[in-house]
């Protein structure tokens, strides 16, 4: 799930291509992934707190859907760049941050 995670690592390979194919800036398109960090951490607390209740399987299902879906959208986005952030840099984010925290609080158990 780790592996699978630091995908969101990859982003800098899409900043030129974005840029060149949609003419935004390096700052607009590297803006998506900050979003998607920042709202990583909200949503590590969040899926901590979540996961007490449920247990990890659900909150790393709901992840792997968030993450996807997010990705998934942020490749049919088009030239609509608060789309690309709503798509990546939120629900990528928020799928993120709820799969991060599935590992790390499970390893500590």
């Amino acid at each position: 799930m780790q592996i699978a995670l630091g995908a969101v690592y990859a982003w800098s390979v899409f900043r030129i291509p974005l840029t060149k194919t949609y003419g935004w800036t390096v700052s607009q398109v590297t803006l998506t992934f900050e979003l998607a960090i920042l709202i990583l951490g909200f949503a590590s607390f969040a899926g901590g707190l979540w996961m007490k209740r449920v247990g990890p399987r659900r909150v790393a299902v709901v992840a792997g859907l968030c993450y996807g879906l997010g990705v998934v959208l942020a490749g049919r986005v088009g030239n609509h760049l608060g789309l690309l952030y709503l798509s990546y840099g939120m629900l990528g984010g928020i799928g993120l941050g709820l799969g991060y925290i599935v590992p790390v609080a499970t390893l500590l158990k």
